[in-house]
């Protein structure tokens, strides 16, 4: 477990920085969004972002991948202050969502 935490880290990075630039991609196409709000997609994105997290934390039993989630969830929170609440409050309810499943989450009996 210790031999892969350097890797989780970074394949947690490589993945949320991945969610980001497609973000990115589709602001810079203009793409807008099936006429949801911007604050809306947010939170989708941190949904799906948070499901493919405990995704490998069950399967893997993985506690650093989620971890580096919760840091960037909390990092949004706190850029984003009181401009979003919608946004805000979604952010650190999912770092909450994933402390949960880092601590509560049973191993695999699959990888036993």
């Amino acid at each position: 477990m210790k031999k892969r935490t350097p890797i989780a880290i970074y394949f947690g990075w490589t993945t949320f920085i991945f969610i980001i630039n497609v973000c990115s991609l589709l602001l810079y196409h203009e793409w807008q969004g099936f006429g949801l709000s911007n604050a809306l997609w947010v939170v989708i994105i941190l949904t799906l972002a948070t499901l493919v997290a405990l995704h490998l934390r069950y399967h893997h039993y993985d506690i650093a991948y989620p971890l580096v989630f919760v840091w960037c969830f909390i990092g949004i929170a706190i850029a984003n202050g009181f401009d979003e609440l919608l946004v805000t409050t979604s952010s650190l309810f999912l770092s909450g969502v994933l402390i949960a499943g880092i601590l509560f989450m049973k191993k695999n009996p699959a990888r036993q």
